[in-house]
């Protein structure tokens, strides 16, 4: 995140703000995982080993993921935070025309 943000504000003068997603309601995660199992990876793949193979892949995700903070390396991050699929918004560092505009998209 550092390194996207840092080259897009050096090279573009882009304000950047993260969007984040979390989500902890299990019936938004299997329908999602549902979802999955019928793209391209996993055509003509068993439904117990595509299903396997992608819980393994979420696993993998989820030991490597770092959450957003308000200061990464010193400096201050902007970010709207998503938690379950909309039930709950946290925005930090968002401005407000840009924070109304967003929600609205996320929203709907």
């Amino acid at each position: 995140r550092c390194k996207v943000h840092d080259r897009l504000q050096s090279e573009s003068g882009i304000t950047v703000l993260f969007l984040e997603s979390i989500c902890t309601d299990e019936s938004v995660l299997h329908n999602n995982y549902r979802l999955k199992l019928a793209n391209a990876d996993y055509t003509g793949v068993d439904a117990a080993e595509a299903t396997s193979d992608f819980l393994q892949r979420v696993q993998r995700y989820e030991q490597a993921y770092q959450m957003l903070e308000d200061v990464e390396k010193g400096q201050l991050r902007s970010y709207i935070k998503i938690f379950d699929a909309g039930v709950k918004l946290i925005s930090h560092r968002c401005q407000t025309d840009a924070r109304k505009t967003i929600y609205g998209h996320i929203l709907t």
